[in-house]
């Protein structure tokens, strides 16, 4: 009886509590990546797929030491990053692209239009996605798209984007990643620069934002006013509109950009808040006909005269 009450406590709490939750998810991509970096080879044979073997080795022992820490969400996307690296330098060395990209993330009704296709398909995590493909959230809907070199793009709701270019050259280990928001808005992150010449590039109708260093920025676009927002959360992006100068918006600066193409001055934006609760990971049951109770709460941030919680 002790062992079938334990039995049934085991199966309960896996669909409750383990199932879906960022521990379980964090120990599915350690698992992936384990099983990526198998299939890619040993690394004692010197060739052009032994940095990318050694980075995912180094990703994969950062995500156990993530997963040790209890920092789930850390932990899987390095986990991520090293299964990418491993499948890059399989298909190296098999002669195919390797150029991926894949949804990391998907919240809600999200949908994708491939290249040279007119229908549009569900989204599903672990998708490949290539260049021309496009990516459309609904209003209450968001998703994280991942690229080979570890970038990671936050595609929020009401959005729609393309991948325009993907470029990887082994031999210079000069990466070069371009995307165009038609509408809505999204973040990227990005990792700092395999070689001299690598970027990540969001272009609208009116404007072109270009980051070569490690980066987090969002870029929105208005299509009814026809107006580009640039803001920069850490590092710095080079903005190019119309016929202007080029213009350097640095890390808590931001810019508009409206329908003539024309620069707005560089304003300063205030830092995020800092979280002081709940503990990141918290997991809060939610038993029927109770709600939990969440309380939030953060660091005051000096001039700021109002909060947003997203």
């Amino acid at each position: 009886l002790l062992v079938v009450v334990a039995a049934g406590s085991w199966f309960a709490y896996q669909k409750l509590f383990y199932e879906g939750s960022p521990r379980a998810e964090a120990r599915l991509a350690i698992n992936q990546a384990e099983e990526a970096l198998d299939k890619a080879g040993p690394m004692t044979q010197q060739d052009a797929t032994t940095g990318l073997k050694q980075a995912a080795q180094r990703l994969l022992s950062e995500a156990r030491r993530q997963y040790d820490a209890a920092n789930y969400e850390d932990a899987r996307k390095a986990a991520v990053e090293s299964t990418l690296n491993s499948d890059k330098a399989l298909a190296i060395s098999r002669g195919e692209s390797a150029r991926e990209v894949q949804f990391y993330r998907i919240e809600g009704d999200v949908e994708v239009k491939r290249v040279r296709e007119l229908i549009w398909v569900d989204a599903e995590r672990g998708m490949a996605l290539s260049v021309g493909d496009q990516i459309k959230t609904s209003s209450k809907a968001s998703a994280q798209i991942i690229y080979f070199n570890g970038t990671i793009t936050t595609i929020k709701p009401g959005s729609l984007l393309e991948i325009k270019d993907l470029y990887d050259n082994p031999a210079t280990r000069v990466q070069q990643v371009r995307e165009r928001l038609r509408e809505g808005r999204i973040s990227a992150s990005t990792q700092e620069p395999s070689a001299a010449g690598s970027y990540h590039e969001v272009a609208t109708q009116n404007t072109v934002a270009k980051s070569e260093e490690r980066t987090d920025f969002d870029v929105a676009f208005d299509k009814d006013r026809e107006k580009t927002e640039i803001e920069v959360h850490s590092g710095r992006a080079i903005l190019t509109a119309g016929n202007e100068a080029p213009v350097t918006v640095n890390s808590l600066e931001r810019v508009d950009v409206d329908r003539e193409s024309r620069v707005s001055p560089i304003e300063k934006v205030p830092a995020p808040p800092v979280m002081t609760e709940p503990a990141d990971q918290k997991i809060f049951p939610i038993k029927e006909g109770h709600a939990p109770t969440v309380d939030m709460g953060w660091e005051p941030v000096e001039g700021a005269g109002a909060y947003r919680l997203q």
